[in-house]
């Protein structure tokens, strides 16, 4: 999972001289079928080989939205590129309208089977830089575009462009298929996809103290606005602020070409909820990094999880930097 990076799910095969299992590994839960005897049931289990050999590679468990393709370089040779499947429209619009982007390597993929599983891919989009973020999200959680879509050019906040959704861990195609009791499919996840701008590196990678502080500071603006719209980001950590991309790249850390608000960022609003909410997830129990998390959300008493935790996890953070340096 770690190593194929476009990977959704996996089929394994444990066999003995005379059983066959078939295992189903997803983002969701383990799913596997019964055991057989093969000498006595060799149509099932030539069933299952020919399955398992199928030339469709998304029935093998690899998102076919990513793919490589032969194309001629500025010196006029063949070479093998990868390339991205964007949808652009909405993931209700009766007309779908996508576009082929090229891809310039992976950034981040987590190292889990089951849960989100974050992906990062780096692409160039009509010439500027992209971030394309896939994950799986819980069901009950809000949708991440959803808090996006509200924050739009706001300032100290990731900024996007596009999203999709698409199906569910558990309906994804596979050769088991799956008897689920209610509980099991309060663990489903859905598939989405999100593409933003690409920003700089973390907060490690500064160059001055004021360099340093002052993207600190927009993220936590950032964070002030998105407040003040309703939204409690709660996964402030090492790898949800960024620096500004041009940013980034200054020596001047007052650089008067770059506005304030557009030296640091926070992204990653998938595990962000609306104050406004009524009733809390069930998965809401220490929501976040751990490493970063307040105490109190360290005790995980069931107290709500409010601004104060969050700004607790930027200090958490920021004591991160100093000590690390």
């Amino acid at each position: 999972f770690y190593e194929q990076k476009n990977r959704d799910f996996l089929h394994a095969v444990l066999i003995t001289q005379t059983d066959v299992q078939l295992f189903h590994f997803n983002r969701s839960l383990l799913v596997h079928s019964s055991r057989f005897n093969y000498h006595h049931n060799p149509e099932t289990f030539v069933r299952m080989v020919l399955g398992m050999l199928s030339p469709d590679e998304s029935h093998l468990g690899f998102d076919m939205s990513i793919f490589r393709m032969t194309e001629k370089n500025t010196a006029g040779e063949s070479v093998r590129v990868q390339k991205m499947k964007l949808i652009l429209s909405e993931p209700n619009a009766e007309i779908k309208i996508w576009q082929v982007v090229n891809v310039n390597g992976n950034r981040w993929r987590t190292k889990e089977i089951r849960g989100r599983a974050t992906t990062c891919w780096s692409i160039t989009q009509n010439g500027l830089r992209r971030l394309v973020k896939k994950l799986w999200r819980i069901q009950g959680r809000d949708e991440e575009w959803s808090f996006f879509k509200a924050v739009k050019d706001m300032k100290g906040v990731a900024q996007m462009y596009c999203y999709e959704e698409g199906g569910t861990a558990l309906t994804h195609a596979s050769l088991v298929k799956g008897i689920f009791t209610e509980g099991e499919l309060q663990f489903d996840r859905i598939w989405c996809c999100v593409t933003f701008e690409e920003y700089g590196p973390t907060l490690e990678s500064f160059q001055s103290v004021l360099h340093l502080l002052y993207a600190f500071l927009d993220a936590v603006n950032g964070h002030w606005n998105l407040w003040n719209i309703g939204i409690l980001h709660r996964d402030i950590s090492l790898n949800n602020v960024l620096f500004g991309r041009e940013y980034a790249k200054t020596i001047d850390p007052l650089d008067p070409k770059i506005k304030e608000g557009y030296r640091g960022v926070i992204i990653d609003l998938d595990l962000a909820i609306w104050i406004s909410r009524t009733e809390s997830n069930r998965n809401d129990v220490r929501t976040g990094t751990k490493i970063f998390q307040s105490i109190k959300v360290l005790l995980g008493r069931g107290w709500p999880h409010d601004f104060l935790d969050d700004l607790e996890s930027f200090c958490l953070l920021l004591a991160w930097v100093l000590l690390t340096y």
